[in-house]
């Protein structure tokens, strides 16, 4: 689509293995340029979540979700993690962000892990 012509980010997609494998094939040889993994403790999720304010984020529910990830998305960090490292040329490379600090820390680091 003409507003994608210089790249496009999907946030929060692929969530799952099979997602990502539906996607690869969707995409086929044009394919991701980039896989980014935010880490952060998951106590620091919890606490920033609370920090929000929505009636829905209580720690249980929100514990629940991550639980969640765990089970469903979090696979996907091996699976990258192997693609990456598989040497094909048009494997995506796999960025690792440290996803706690200042904004704008955290913006530089993705900037600088996207120009690799």
């Amino acid at each position: 689509q003409p507003d994608a012509e210089n790249g496009y980010i999907l946030d929060g997609f692929p969530r799952t293995t099979a997602q990502a494998e539906a996607l690869d094939a969707f995409l086929g040889e044009d394919g991701l340029d980039r896989v980014v993994l935010f880490e952060v403790d998951e106590d620091q999720v919890v606490q920033r979540m609370l920090d929000r304010g929505r009636a829905d984020d209580t720690e249980e529910t929100i514990r629940t979700r991550l639980e969640v990830y765990r089970e469903q998305t979090e696979p996907l960090i091996e699976y990258y993690s192997k693609w990456a490292a598989s040497g094909e040329a048009d494997a995506p490379k796999y960025v690792k962000i440290n996803g706690i600090g200042k904004v704008e820390e955290i913006r530089d680091a993705i900037f600088a892990g996207l120009d690799k």
